[in-house]
């Protein structure tokens, strides 16, 4: 409001304002509640995994981390357990993944980058990875590696809300081999393939989440330089995870996987001067599982730890002066840590 002005007194002129309150007394209501209610949605979340084997004849690590962006969020006051969120809700999602494997037998390092996309209001979704890979070779003083890029599609469906179906291929192609400063090197390439589907299911109540994978894969490597050739393998490999929840915070897990693969070395040499014992075809099993738990802190942090083993028996590319070529039984142990914001 303004006095003065025209028909006031002569002299000077004097104008007074009044602020109206009420605007700030909104603001000052609405900030605290949007940022909390802006707390309450997370677009972030990191997770990461360090496996360790101890296995004789040789023990292995592997450090998985991945950075998940979900545009429109996962409610932290979600009335769905923070394990069974992403599925039941099942929002659009971006990643990158980095992942390292170590062990006797050489070294993986990759970095990867995919999405996830829900159409037709959830009722499907289409699923794209795709990444690059440097892969060491120390079991073979011969060949030095290679450089793959691997690559995921995956297409599914939910017949009901809480089934889930997929059916997904996997191909790895050698994109180009390490030099190597041995002088008679040897250098592969080829690819891994893999077709296969998946059912995921949760029981109302939020109690129990349950899926079971199986897949066909396939690998067509073809060496040159020392001992020339191929070496090919297929075979079958079904996996199952359980996931029981125990209380808002607290699950048990159990995973299981299984292999069955047959292999064929037809490289020129490789049973000559003692290079190589046993059969150079030969069908291979492998079979682990672990049991573990995770606790989720205030729908921020989840905590996890899983104590499991194994056993599988070696292909046939191991020779026999690296100690590699014996069946391989080992015990495991996961560490992980997710943090949602």
């Amino acid at each position: 409001m303004i006095i003065g002005g025209h028909g006031a007194r002569p002299g000077p002129c004097i104008t007074l304002r009044t602020v109206p309150r009420f605007p700030f007394l909104l603001a000052a209501f609405l900030v605290p509640v949007a940022a909390a209610h802006a707390d309450q949605k997370q677009l972030h979340e990191v997770r990461a995994d360090l496996d360790l084997e101890a296995g004789n004849p040789s023990s292995q690590s592997n450090l998985d981390v991945q950075y998940t962006f979900t545009p429109s969020g996962i409610d932290r006051r979600d009335e769905v357990v923070p394990p069974l969120r992403r599925f039941v809700r099942h929002p659009s999602a971006a990643w990158l993944r980095g992942s390292y494997d170590g062990s006797f037998r050489g070294s993986a390092a990759s970095a990867r980058g995919g999405g996830i996309a829900y159409l037709l209001q959830g009722r499907a979704h289409a699923q794209g990875e795709i990444g690059i890979e440097r892969v060491t070779i120390d079991y073979d003083a011969h060949e030095e590696g290679f450089i793959s890029a691997p690559l995921r599609a995956e297409l599914g469906a939910r017949p009901f809300p809480l089934v889930a179906v997929a059916a997904h291929v996997r191909w790895n192609p050698v994109l180009d081999a390490l030099s190597s400063s041995n002088r008679s090197p040897a250098e592969r390439s080829g690819a891994e393939r893999e077709v296969g589907a998946t059912l995921t299911t949760a029981i109302p109540g939020d109690r129990l989440l349950f899926s079971a994978g199986v897949g066909r894969n396939e690998i067509d490597w073809t060496f040159s330089g020392f001992h020339p050739g191929s070496v090919t393998a297929s075979g079958i490999r079904a996996s199952t995870i359980t996931s029981i929840q125990a209380s808002p915070t607290l699950s048990f897990q159990l995973s299981l996987a299984w292999r069955r693969e047959d292999w064929d070395n037809r490289r020129t040499g490789e049973q000559e001067d003692g290079f190589m014992k046993g059969s150079l075809s030969r069908r291979v099993h492998g079979i682990q599982g672990d049991l573990g738990v995770t606790f989720w802190f205030r729908g921020r942090l989840a905590f996890r730890a899983a104590l499991g083993g194994g056993f599988e028996n070696p292909p046939p590319i191991y020779y026999r002066e690296t100690g590699l070529d014996k069946d391989r039984p080992f015990l495991k142990l996961r560490l992980g840590l997710t943090k949602r914001y």
